[in-house]
């Protein structure tokens, strides 16, 4: 049976929950871009393409894995303050202000075969799955730091 009077053992599963969510988030569909596009996009593509777009919300990844180091590390109270920035980089609300996204997908001109590559900023349509699992990843990793800290003082 599980026990409920050891926290530390639930908040290292909140780690877990949130390491387990991002790896899943990265098979799953993050966004669909907006016409002439009209195409899905996994994680996994967007977290080794992503810093080339320069958009903002990236760099939510690399300050994560910076908190679940320090999470793992005994530091969680130097993890604190880059999950929160982490949580806010990777908002819905913080996508809505910042929703262009610079692409560069192929793009069949009038011959099957020939493709050109457009370049340019597209709105992003709809997020999927994928975006919102990313996000739960992110707020659980930053809601287990502030638990295991509190914990801890």
């Amino acid at each position: 049976m599980i026990s409920f009077r050891n926290p530390h053992i639930w908040i290292r599963y909140l780690a877990y929950v949130s390491l387990t969510a991002f790896w899943a988030s990265l098979f799953l569909d993050a966004f669909e871009l907006e016409r002439p596009f009209s195409q899905s996009t996994n994680g996994f593509r967007i977290l080794l393409l992503g810093w080339g777009s320069w958009h903002i919300s990236w760099w939510a990844n690399p300050l994560d894995l910076f908190s679940l180091f320090c999470f793992f590390d005994e530091r969680a109270e130097h993890g604190i303050l880059t999950a929160l920035i982490s949580l806010v980089l990777s908002s819905p609300v913080t996508l809505m202000f910042l929703p262009a996204v610079y692409v560069a997908y192929p793009y069949v001109e009038n011959y099957p075969g020939e493709f050109d590559y457009v370049m340019g900023y597209v709105d992003i349509a709809t997020f999927g799955t994928g975006y919102f699992l990313w996000f739960f990843a992110i707020a659980t990793l930053t809601i287990a730091l502030i638990l295991k800290v509190r914990n801890e003082s």
